[in-house]
């Protein structure tokens, strides 16, 4: 079988030569762990099998057989006849040679790391096979540049010192194994036997699975181990070894070429041969003999036969003067054949003496000798004699030559990489310290130290770094792999000559130092000297611990310096941000490991780490990721844990390899079984570095405790590694992690804070441990829930009783046992079997309970980046849950908010539609009044079961978004909330529907008194006018004669109808006295009534136009302000009297914002076509009584007295109460019962007119209908407009609270106006009533944009088309039938109208069915209806038209009011900084709470004693000893009387006057946006003008604050997306 029938068969054609990744072979199955037992394995799955096995250091990952069900069935002989070219019988070392091909290069270097693990030889000469079939041999050396292997060395003391050494440079003697013929005895066996005496399987033999099997590639290949020396009595030989097994028959499958460079390679080769052959093929045997200089011949058979021989082969040699050195051993003892024990030894003894006399050398020494004379060799090619990886060779020597250029390799940490290792450890500690400080100005001072630490970073970048970024920018990504690789190899090859001799110094020195305490005079100075040595020793260590990690640490710390700065990387001689972030993402995304935080600093470069990961993100198309994160005691195999689960590549080594905290990416294959749909598509795995960890032990465990709560916190799912049986280890690590998570708790009590953790006990040797250890797991169980229930009650939570609420844990199912990781003791043994498999099922349970946890979400990346930050933030402060902020909580509820908004929206809009449609079409059949009340009841009946439908039907889609979006663990917590807002929403659906349907009700039963009151006196005025119109006909008439005569009949005609008038209602002028004096100021009647004597009792002012900027008219000044002045001022009464001018010129401007927001809510009063109630105007007065006392928010010099107020409210009254009193006439004239009877009077001067101008019939029926039609169309267009537009405004304006706060603070930074902000800040809801009342007017009426007139236009063309469709339609079924009645007409007409869910009242038609009885023209009526209803529809259009911001009429509700009290929602601000609550409904079942809060100075306040301005935000303060007085509060401590207390209140204490309000607390006292931080820089005087307080210790650092970092840093704060 060919090398290409082969991979076709394995199914691995695309995939050679070198074409399968490391991301391949890492993508998890879930189904790992049951393949061989439940899966049919085929030809094609082995490749795949095997690499993953071997990915997981299983040591049989080569013995993986195909099923074959057949194979057992003895009555079937069809295996006989079946010819090898169908055979599925492949050779497993065949299959092997060909996987290690398919291979990339990357993936052969951890090829070759695993197979020396699993104690499996590896290919060192093979056959590359091209194309059209031939083939070129090839040496492994590429691989090799990875490996290194840990072996004795000779040391001057009596003890054993080992060295780490790359194979390369691993100085051994060379043995190579071949066999001459087919001789029976085994001699991968023998060289098995010869590397353990245990036995192993490192090389492949007829004794391994299908290891009959036909060979069909492997002959002539050569395979290659080594034998390490580990000292003592253990070792065979005196020196490392390294084994050479040449596959296949030396003489018949090795070429000249081939034998002349083993024989060059090697020290010694040791030949099997039988006797037969010796005597059957003696000319054969010498040619290949005197290839070699030094030859083992092992004879398979008893001596005897061929001693002859042998004695006539070495006199041949001497005669010959041949330098061959010949021992010769055998099988047999006589003729008896040797144990394997004896051979062994026997060989072990021969080899010795065979070697005495041959020098050790590296592979490296070798394989250069070889190159020397490799024309003479030229058909052996190493695998990196390839252009594409000298190149790559090349550039990293040239790199680590600057590097040594720069500083010896000692040194390398503080010469090449400046930036972390001189000031990343500063910026840690100053971080840390910036966090846990109180002192504004200290912050200030360590963000400046900040500022300059990083801007000598951008300084200090060394050449090496410049020259390592400017290869990641130039190679392509498949070239940098290659080069990352090369330097790997040269940097550790630089470090282990390094460190070998600083861990025989610091092996020395911990050796003086217990002689010198375990002497009998124990000198402490002397012992202090010794310790000062270690340390020193220690850290020498740790500086010559440098890798490539820290290339790329340096490049983060770099570029996260430049963004923190916002520099621009070009200009400083860097490649752009973006691109080193391309770069390094996608090399993450491909599985190289990213640091996220750095363990020498605990500093975590955020901006450069969430950069990186955005990029990964796209690259991995934002697919959710599942975080798996270990956690454990120093050294109890954690990465070696995470290495084997999932091949990845974390450092693994006796002591503190992993410092910080590392995460790589791992796919996931998307899961293969029914009834699970994989929530997540990669898996976050984060290693750290253990705990209790000696070299950190000064630090009191303080690393450790923050470690643990990031790690845990992190994880999705978190791996508890506990080495031994007793997990009392980790007991107070757990301890730490419920604290954590307790306190996270507290951050928000409705956070569901519960893990999920496994245990897993490693080194557990006894199979029954599950049994044995029930009891002290249960035991650890016990107090563990004591512990988190003491935690629990420290931290007042006390709903926490166990610690299964805290950290999802089942003893029976989540703890698993793992043997030894190694079967015997290394370097020697191989990885233990059963460990490998035990970890992948372990591996995937984990993940199968990942997959099922009930409502779990999964985070996309960049999600996960930002939570790490939340919680490294957290952990620099003291106490964890004053520096805790969950960013991603805060945008997860801004993102179910807008969700259940716009569920609620559409419900409230569907049901305003029906609510509509279903009165009008109901009402308008009631032709009796006392049918009105039923249908009403009816109506209310059916629209409350429309809603209760439409309410399930949100419930199911609220409810589905619960359960399925991508944060559904995170939105839990608000389930319950959400559905309370729905049920509110639906209780004001239903009182809406009462309210509406009963205007509705009374509005109509006028109408039918209307018509029953006019029908009395109805014949009499036709008579009368068809009397005066036949007297007149023919005549030429004006039209103003015509309207003169019509007019005395009308006026006959009103003077006998008798109706109700609106005119008895109550006077506007009266309804505002009575809120003055019974509501506003009841306790106050005598300052009132003065008040109101001199405004001659609410007389309006003739020159008050409008209220804006009217102050000067309300008789307001400094005598009506109480004004507070310290003692120390009262001396300077020119200062005072400027100090006052100041404060009246702040409150007029003040008072005339107020105004101005007090027209605009006059105007949108007016707007509406409704009656201004009484309850109308105690709502205004109260709002803007609300709106006047938050100008003394934050002010602590003045107050105003109640006559302020008195005046201030008069001088309101005086101007609306005539406003409104014109307003209501004009309602009443256009829609009372006067109205009415004005629409029937149209319809009869039509009539009239028509008459007397002598028209015909169906003209005059056809005017008369079509004016219904128009008056008709005109009514449900201005019914439906308000809910129709207000859907428009909901789609185009910001729907929700945080983006409306985006879009105003982005244009008031645009605008840059101190006074807008200040309107901003103290009267949010106003301001923000005023700005979507000007955007929503030039959405409605500008030219651009004149939405209103498209709407109405919309709404005018539905009921013409309707009504031009019916006319059609009737036209057509009357068609070729006698001519109907009028009766008969109209009533199709309806019909048809019904259809369309149109109804016009039959009494509108009244003057058309007695105008004409009998249709005599069905066609030209309708042609004559269609030419009147064109013209109507044209004025109408034009009427909307023309309508304007000004002119414009809503039917009910205001659109822009009610849009606005949706999107704003909650109205209640912080009282101390005056940040608005973020909820967007009014919410009275939950507290209030903001997305950030401002510097407290923004609302006024300052110190007390100083003057000097809060810049500290709420957060910070409320969990400090800092104190305030009343009006920081607006005196919430004593609203009614605004008067100071005695004792400064703690801000600690506000829940004792704002209980309804929630203040996350936090350590950071600048903890809010740079937007604000920029806005107090840049209007720092102008706060000083306003608020009189002192501004001279605005941080320096905000002053450095751009426009545009401001903008960022709203977006950051406020958007539901980053």
């Amino acid at each position: 079988m060919s090398f290409h029938q082969i991979l076709l068969k394995l199914g691995l054609t695309d995939k050679y030569p070198g074409k399968i990744t490391l991301q391949e072979v890492t993508t998890v199955d879930i189904n790992e762990a049951n393949e061989v037992d439940e899966q049919s394995i085929t030809l094609a799955d082995i490749p795949w099998m095997m690499l993953k096995r071997l990915i997981c250091a299983h040591a049989e990952a080569r013995d993986i057989r195909v099923t074959d069900e057949d194979s057992m069935d003895l009555d079937t002989m069809a295996f006989i006849s079946e010819s090898s070219e169908n055979s599925q019988d492949i050779s497993p070392l065949d299959i092997f040679i060909v996987v290690f091909q398919c291979c990339d290069p990357f993936l052969k270097q951890i090829f070759f790391q695993k197979l020396y693990l699993c104690k499996i030889a590896v290919p060192f000469l093979y056959k590359s096979w091209t194309t059209k079939g031939l083939h070129q041999q090839m040496l492994s050396v590429w691989p090799l540049r990875s490996l290194a292997i840990e072996t004795q060395v000779s040391s001057g003391d009596s003890k054993s010192k080992y060295k780490e050494a790359d194979v390369l440079e691993l100085t051994t003697h060379c043995l190579a194994f071949a066999r001459f013929g087919r001789p029976r005895y085994s001699k991968s066996k023998l060289l098995n036997s010869l590397l353990s005496r245990q036995g192993c399987k490192t090389f492949f033999n007829i004794d391994c699975p299908s290891g009959m099997t036909p060979k069909c590639l492997s002959d002539g290949h050569i395979e290659m181990f080594w034998l390490p020396k580990v000292g003592g009595n253990k070792d065979q030989f005196q020196e490392p070894m390294t084994f050479l097994n040449m596959r296949g028959d030396i003489k018949g499958n090795f070429n000249v070429d081939t034998l002349n460079f083993i024989a060059s390679f090697v020290d010694t080769v040791a030949i099997i041969i039988d006797s037969e052959s010796i005597l059957k093929q003696a000319l054969e045997v010498k040619g290949v003999l005197f290839n070699f200089s030094s030859i083992i011949l092992i004879i398979s058979n008893p001596l005897r036969p061929v001693i002859q021989w042998i004695e006539n082969f070495k006199s041949e040699i001497i005669s010959s003067k041949l330098d061959i050195s010949l021992r010769v051993i055998s099988t047999h003892k006589g003729v008896v054949e040797q144990n394997v024990v004896d051979m062994v030894s026997c060989l072990s003894k021969c080899i010795t003496i065979q070697m005495k006399s041959a020098k050790t050398k590296s592979y490296q020494e070798r394989l250069s000798s070889y190159k020397a004379s490799c024309t003479k060799y030229e058909n052996i090619k190493t695998d990196e004699d390839d252009q594409y990886f000298q190149s790559s060779k090349h550039k990293a020597e040239k790199f680590v030559n600057q590097m040594k250029l720069e500083s010896d390799a000692h040194h390398w940490k503080k010469a090449v990489t400046p930036v972390h290792c001189k000031y990343s450890g500063q910026l840690g500690t100053l971080m840390k310290k910036r966090e846990r400080m109180g002192n504004l100005d200290e912050v200030n001072k360590i963000d400046c130290t900040m500022k300059t630490i990083r801007q000598h970073q951008i300084r200090a970048i060394s050449k090496p770094i410049k020259q390592f970024l400017d290869i990641l920018t130039r190679e392509s990504h498949g070239e940098l792999k290659i080069l990352l690789c090369w330097l790997h190899f040269y940097i550790e090859r630089e470090k282990r000559l390094i460190m070998h001799h600083l861990k025989q110094e610091s092996c020395c020195a911990w050796e003086n130092l217990k002689t010198l305490k375990s002497a009998e005079i124990l000198i402490p100075s002397d012992i202090k000297r010794q310790e000062n040595l270690i340390n020193d020793l220690e850290m020498k260590l740790d500086e010559a611990s440098f890798s490539v990690e820290h290339l790329f640490r340096e490049t983060g710390h770099i570029y996260d310096a430049v963004l923190t700065l916002n520099e621009n990387a070009s200009k400083i001689g860097l490649p752009p941000t973006d691109e080193i972030a391309n770069i390094t993402g996608h090399l993450v995304a491909d599985g190289h490991q990213l640091e996220l935080i750095d363990g020498e600093s605990f500093y975590m470069p955020y901006k450069w780490t969430s950069t990186v990961l955005r990029y990964v993100n796209e690259y991995i198309g934002s697919s959710k990721v599942m975080t798996l994160s270990v956690l454990g005691i120093q050294s109890s195999g954690k990465s070696t844990l995470l290495n084997t689960m999932f091949g990845s590549q974390f450092s693994t080594r006796t002591g503190r390899c992993t410092r910080g905290i590392h995460v790589q990416l791992i796919p996931l294959k998307p899961a293969s079984f029914t009834g699970i749909t994989s929530p997540f598509n990669y898996i976050l795995i984060v290693d750290t570095e253990g705990l209790r960890s000696p070299e950190l032990s000064h630090t009191h465990h303080e690393h450790d405790n923050e470690l643990a709560t990031v790690i845990t916190g992190l994880g999705d799912v978190t791996m508890l590694n506990i080495m031994g049986e007793n997990p009392g280890e980790i007991r107070d690590i757990l301890q730490i992690i419920v604290h954590a998570f307790l306190r996270l708790k507290m951050t928000n009590r409705n956070l569901d804070i519960r893990k999920c953790c496994t245990f897993i006990h490693q080194n557990v040797q006894d199979s029954s441990a599950s049994e044995n250890m029930m009891s002290g797991l249960n035991t650890l169980m016990k107090k563990l829930d004591e512990m988190t229930r003491e935690s629990a009650r420290s931290e007042n939570i006390l709903d926490i009783t166990s610690f299964n609420q805290v950290i999802e844990f089942d003893i029976k199912s989540q703890v698993w046992y793992l043997k030894n990781l190694w079967q015997g003791n290394p370097p020697k043994a191989p990885v233990n079997t059963e460990y490998s498999e035990r970890v992948v099922e372990i591996k995937c349970k984990v993940l199968y309970k990942a997959l099922t946890m009930k409502n779990k979400s999964y985070k996309a990346l960049t999600d996960i980046i930002d939570h790490a930050h939340s919680l490294w933030k957290g952990v620099l402060s003291e106490d964890f849950v004053f520096s805790f902020r969950n960013s991603l909580e805060i945008r997860v509820y801004m993102e179910m908010a807008k969700v259940v908004q716009d569920q609620l929206w559409h419900l409230e809009s569907f049901i305003h539609k029906k609510l509509n449609a279903i009165s009008q079409s109901k009402f308008a059949g009631c032709d009796q009044e006392f049918n009105v009340r039923s249908v009403a009841e009816k109506l209310i009946i059916d629209l409350n079961g429309v809603l209760a439908e439409e309410k399930s039907k949100t419930e199911i889609i609220i409810a589905a978004y619960f359960e399925d979006n991508e944060y559904k663990d995170i939105t839990v917590q608000w389930k319950e909330s959400q559905q309370r807002q729905i049920d509110s929403c639906c209780l004001e659906l239903e009182q809406r529907i009462r309210e509406e349907i009963e205007k509705r009700r009374v509005k109509r039963s006028v109408e039918i008194l209307t018509v029953a009151s006019r029908e009395i006196h109805e014949e009499e005025l036709r008579k009368m006018s068809m009397a005066v119109a036949n007297k007149h006909r023919g005549m030429q008439l004006s039209t103003n004669k015509i309207t003169q005569l019509f007019g005395n009949i009308w006026m006959s005609f009103i003077n006998k109808i008798s109706y109700t008038t609106e005119k008895n209602r109550k006077n506007m002028k009266d309804i505002f006295e009575n809120c003055l004096k019974n509501d506003l100021f009841k306790q106050k009647h005598i300052l009132l009534n003065e008040s109101l004597k001199r405004s001659s009792c609410l007389t309006p002012l003739p020159s008050l136009k409008k209220l804006e900027g009217s102050f000067k008219l309300t008789g307001i000044n400094d005598t009506d302000i109480s004004f507070k002045w310290p003692q120390k001022l009262i001396e300077f009464g020119k200062e005072l009297l400027g100090i006052k001018n100041t404060i009246m010129k702040n409150v007029a401007e003040n008072v005339n914002q107020i105004f101005a927001t007090a027209d605009d809510k006059i105007k949108q009063f007016r707007q509406v076509k409704d009656e201004i109630t009484e309850m109308s105007v105690n709502k205004l007065m109260h709002e803007l009584d609300t709106s006047i006392r938050a100008i003394l928010t934050g002010k602590s010099d003045y107050d105003f007295k109640i006559t302020f107020y008195i005046k201030f409210h008069v001088h309101v009254s005086r101007y609306a109460h005539l406003v409104f009193e014109k307003h209501n006439d004009e309602y009443f004239e256009i829609h009372g019962i006067a109205a009415r009877l004005e629409q029937y009077r149209q319809q009869q001067e039509i009539s009239f007119r028509s008459h007397i101008t002598n028209r015909q019939s169906e003209d005059i029926v056809a005017n008369l209908f079509s004016h219904v039609i128009e008056g008709f169309a005109d009514a449900w267009t201005s019914q439906n407009l308000p809910n129709k537009v207000s859907d428009e405004l909901y789609s185009k304006l910001p729907s929700v609270k945080n983006m409306v706060i985006i879009e105003i603070c982005s244009e008031l930074l645009d605008k840059g106006s101190f006074n807008h902000f200040v309107r901003y800040i103290q009267t949010p809801k106003e301001y923000v009533r005023l700005w979507i009342n000007e955007n929503a007017n030039k959405l409605l009426f500008s030219q651009a944009s004149p939405a209103y007139a498209r709407i109405a236009h919309a709404l005018l063309d539905s009921v013409f088309n309707s009504v031009e469709t019916c006319l059609h339609g009737l036209k057509t079924s009357f068609t070729g039938k006698p001519s109907p009645s009028m009766e008969m007409w109209i009533h199709d007409f309806h019909m048809s109208l019904k259809d369309a869910n149109l109804s016009i009242p039959q009494e509108d038609f009244r003057n058309v069915k007695l105008e004409l009885e009998q249709i005599e023209n069905v066609e030209y009526l309708t042609n004559k209806i269609l030419e009147y209803m064109d013209a109507s529809r044209k004025n109408l259009c034009a009427k909307y038209k023309d309508h304007s911001s000004d002119s414009v009429e809503w039917s009910d509700t205001n659109p822009i009011e009610r849009i606005t009290k949706k999107i704003w929602g909650c109205p209640e601000q912080c009282a101390f900084c005056g940040e608005p609550c973020a909820k967007n409904v009014d919410h009275s079942d939950s507290v209030h709470y903001s997305i950030q809060h401002r510097p407290s100075c923004c609302n006024g306040t300052r110190d007390k004693d100083t003057a000097i301005a809060f810049f500290g935000a709420c957060g910070f303060y409320i969990q400090s000893n800092y104190t305030h007085n009343c009006p920081a509060f607006n005196y919430s401590c004593n609203k009614e009387t605004r008067n100071d207390c005695i004792e400064r209140h703690h801000y600690r204490d506000y829940k004792n006057f704002l209980p309804e309000w929630d203040i996350p607390p936090s350590s950071n006292m600048h903890d809010t946006s740079k937007f604000w931080m920029w806005f107090v820089a840049t209007f720092k005087k102008d706060l000083h003008n306003y608020y009189d307080y002192k501004v001279e210790n605005v941080p320096s650092s905000w002053d450095e604050i751009t426009k545009e970092q401001a903008k960022e840093s709203l977006l950051n704060t406020y958007s539901v997306r980053k």
